[in-house]
């Protein structure tokens, strides 16, 4: 879901049509029936918020509209965290939009936010953390940077620009192909 309401539309009505012909449901569907039902029936909302006095949204940069909409609703009396980094979206592909995990945003449904922002990385190598950076130069947090606290062992990264998905995976398979007739092993 996006925030352009006529857009949002027309996908729904779409994905409605084919989920009555087919008479299946998905994630989103399931999504779209409980924010419904929560907007309709006020008694069963405040259930909920009676229910849960505290919620943690692990990966909160994924979220998309609908799933903010429905946080804002069920989290309004709750303590809230939200965990996530911003330069780990992943699912833009459908919708996701990391502004929603932003204390920004947050500030015009909650009230007394604290921020922390975490910058050392345990888990990566330096030339990872390195190169991470270096992205983070040409996109879009430019202000973000990590603190490698590991040593780099061996290895090397590139970067490789394609067009699109299948782009991206045939030439994942020719590097991979290229490394294993080279002995290389992964």
């Amino acid at each position: 879901f996006t925030e352009n309401k006529e857009l949002n539309k027309e996908i729904l009505k779409r994905i409605i049509d084919k989920r009555e012909v087919t008479e299946t449901m998905d994630f989103c569907d399931m999504q779209y029936r409980f924010y419904q039902n929560i907007k309709r029936d006020q008694k069963k909302l405040q259930e909920i918020r009676n229910d849960f006095k505290a919620f943690m949204i692990d990966e909160a940069q994924d979220i998309d509209f609908l799933q903010i909409s429905i946080l804002k609703e069920i989290t309004k009396e709750a303590y809230t965290i939200y965990v996530g980094d911003r330069m780990q979206t992943l699912y833009m592909f459908r919708f996701a939009n990391p502004k929603y995990f932003s204390s920004e945003y947050l500030a015009d449904y909650y009230d007394d936010i604290v921020e922390y922002n975490l910058q050392n990385n345990y888990r990566s190598t330096k030339n990872i953390v390195n190169i991470s950076n270096l992205v983070r130069i040409v996109n879009m947090y430019k202000e973000i940077k990590a603190i490698a606290t590991k040593e780099s062992v061996r290895g090397s990264v590139s970067i490789v620009k394609v067009a699109n998905n299948i782009q991206e995976g045939t030439k994942i398979a020719q590097i991979i192909e290229n490394y294993k007739s080279n002995g290389v092993e992964l």
